[in-house]
């Protein structure tokens, strides 16, 4: 899809619309930290030397000894869309993925 056809995200903006990291306030630590990491990263990018790097964070991931999503969130969220009541976010056409930890690692090789 051609960025200038896609529609609007977060916030009402494209992902080439959002702030550039790091901002200069986080509403909470976790997303703090979450960008910390990405600039880490990213600055650590070393292709002179061969050394390449990349900064992925899928929405949610989920494996066998999952705590939190299997046993507490995915039965929250089958509820709630099956009320009629899931929130949705701009004009309801984006994509949220639900990647199992497999899939993520076999993507990452």
């Amino acid at each position: 899809m051609e960025l200038e056809k896609m529609s609007p995200d977060v916030d009402g903006l494209r992902e080439d619309e959002l702030p550039k990291l790091p901002l200069k306030q986080y509403q909470q630590t976790y997303a703090e930290t979450k960008a910390m990491r990405e600039l880490e990263m990213l600055g650590a990018n070393d292709p002179e030397n061969q050394f390449h790097t990349i900064a992925e964070a899928p929405h949610q991931a989920y494996g066998p000894r999952d705590n939190l999503f299997l046993p507490n969130l995915l039965p929250t969220l089958l509820e709630t869309a099956g009320n009629n009541k899931l929130f949705i976010f701009g004009m309801g056409i984006n994509r949220i993925c639900f990647t199992h930890v497999d899939n993520y690692c076999h993507g990452l090789c």
